[in-house]
């Protein structure tokens, strides 16, 4: 008797796994549900920054009223969105951009890593470290104003 009640329940429980691997099939999964409402969200902005992109790139006429409308609430919500609306504001910040900018030139750069490296040779020579096979001049420090040292007593010297 056993032996017929699982002959019965194992058929029963393939056909319910069956079932709901069919229903699940139509179901969207989590992740495809995700998709939708990106789609729906950058749809939405799309509809609001599309004109106000073309407005501030010239491409169409500003329209304060208009970009002010599509605004709303963006600018709650991003906080650089008011930018485009104060003039001496993006002017300002504009102009502090650029200048940060330069910091990071490439002149800038290789300076400060000449400087470090500049650095290093000196520490290592004060603690007597170079390498052995190491002949160049020692680059003096920006902090004094001298010439270079020489890298060892037989190393080549500064010229005058």
């Amino acid at each position: 008797m056993p032996h017929r009640a699982a002959r019965c329940i194992v058929p029963a429980l393939l056909l319910a796994c069956a079932a709901g691997a069919v229903q699940a099939q139509g179901q969207p999964t989590k992740g495809e549900q995700m998709l939708k409402y990106r789609k729906a969200v950058y749809q939405a902005i799309a509809w609001n920054f599309g004109p106000m992109g073309a407005m501030a790139q010239g491409k169409a006429p500003f329209d304060a009223a208009e970009f002010a409308m599509r605004a709303g609430d963006y600018q709650k919500a991003i906080p650089g969105l008011g930018l485009l609306a104060d003039d001496d504001l993006r002017r300002r910040m504009s102009e502090s951009g650029l200048a940060r900018a330069q910091e990071f030139s490439w002149e800038r750069v290789t300076a400060k890593v000449d400087d470090y490296y500049g650095f290093v040779i000196r520490r290592l020579a004060a603690a007597n470290t170079l390498p052995a096979h190491f002949r160049a001049v020692i680059p003096p420090s920006p902090r004094t104003s001298g010439s270079a040292l020489p890298t060892s007593a037989d190393g080549p010297t500064p010229e005058a």
